[in-house]
């Protein structure tokens, strides 16, 4: 049985009815379980190469080689 500290608090009701659920494709949802919240957010696992390169291309465009 869960108690109640295993729950977030839900950003939209601001219960602690806040949980996650992780598929193994690394995708999920952070979700509340409060009958008529009706908050839900899609989750993605995280690329880190994909990240990486995101952030030399912000890089770049701060710092401009002259």
């Amino acid at each position: 049985m869960t108690r109640p500290t295993d729950f977030n608090q839900c950003p939209k009701c601001k219960k602690n009815t806040a949980t996650s659920a992780i598929h193994s494709d690394g995708t999920g949802r952070f979700y509340c379980i409060e009958k008529h919240c009706h908050f839900e957010v899609t989750t993605q696992k995280q690329d880190m190469n994909k990240t990486v390169g995101k952030l030399q291309e912000i890089k770049k465009k701060m710092f401009p080689s002259r």
